[in-house]
């Protein structure tokens, strides 16, 4: 059960990509996907039987089983959490501190590992800071926030929390698509993208609590996306470019030796810096 702090483009968005990925990796309907997300706007939950007229974008996600008597009383995020009794948390609200103490640990009494994901930027806007949701779970919390934060030490154990930024995946779609020239770019590339940066993320990084590989290593992750984007795209037959390599690896060395790093040569850098 994952309730969604704000149900703007941008958090159903989210919403839509999480379940259409779920969905792909695990060979699940997507209907019954969205039956596990439980939008929070304005005025409370997003319900059919609330009596106001619903935005086209959050229709899809409105909950159809709750009843009009508990959708007139269900209004705070507080009072959303304790009758949902939720696994995740994603804020994408964008007001500031919204997850309160509290709220994290009512989520921890529904999971040993609560998945807490303040995604709103900038870091005044995020729902709660990484050390907090850390400190509150005892660093049981799976951490993810749309602004960088330091890391946070708990008992001794220190926690290195992930920025979920798209800035992991557009190099590499825009390198792809550049590469490969699709004759559209559908959803699927951008869920290739997704799917890619996921299997990018090793056994070290998820112990130090990172859910993505290290921004220090965005050429390489870009190179990796570029490829899987292009290998779908030839897979659905939507390339118009078929002179690239068809295999992995050779597809691999031909997207990284295509790629330009602004690194100035020696001489001209001590000259320059």
């Amino acid at each position: 059960r994952i309730v969604v702090f704000g149900a703007g483009s941008a958090a159903v968005g989210v919403a839509n990509n999480i379940a259409a990925l779920a969905a792909r990796m695990y060979k699940l309907p997507v209907q019954d996907l969205v039956k596990t997300f439980y939008l929070v706007d304005t005025k409370g939950l997003v319900t059919t039987t609330r009596g106001d007229q619903l935005a086209a974008h959050k229709k899809l996600f409105a909950r159809t089983d709750v009843s009009a008597e508990d959708s007139a009383r269900l209004r705070t995020l507080e009072e959303i959490v304790r009758f949902v009794k939720p696994t995740t948390l994603l804020g994408l609200g964008g007001v500031g501190p919204a997850f309160t103490e509290e709220i994290v640990k009512m989520v921890m009494q529904n999971t040993e590992r609560p998945i807490i994901f303040p995604l709103s930027n900038p870091t005044s806007k995020a729902e709660v800071t990484p050390e907090n949701a850390y400190k509150w779970t005892n660093g049981a919390a799976i951490v993810a926030s749309g602004s960088p934060f330091p890391p946070t030490t708990i008992g001794g154990k220190t926690f290195k929390p992930s920025q979920g930024n798209n800035l992991y995946v557009f190099p590499g779609i825009g390198l792809g698509c550049a590469l490969v020239q699709p004759t559209h770019i559908p959803d699927e590339l951008l869920l290739t993208a997704s799917e890619s940066l996921n299997l990018l993320t090793t056994e070290a990084d998820l112990r130090e609590g990172r859910l993505y590989p290290p921004l220090q290593d965005i050429h390489n992750i870009s190179a990796n996306v570029a490829t899987d984007v292009i290998l779908e795209a030839q897979r659905m037959k939507i390339d118009k470019n078929d002179k690239l390599p068809r295999t992995r690896d050779e597809l691999l060395a031909f997207v990284k030796k295509a790629m330009w790093k602004p690194v100035y040569s020696g001489e001209v850098g001590e000259q320059v810096l």
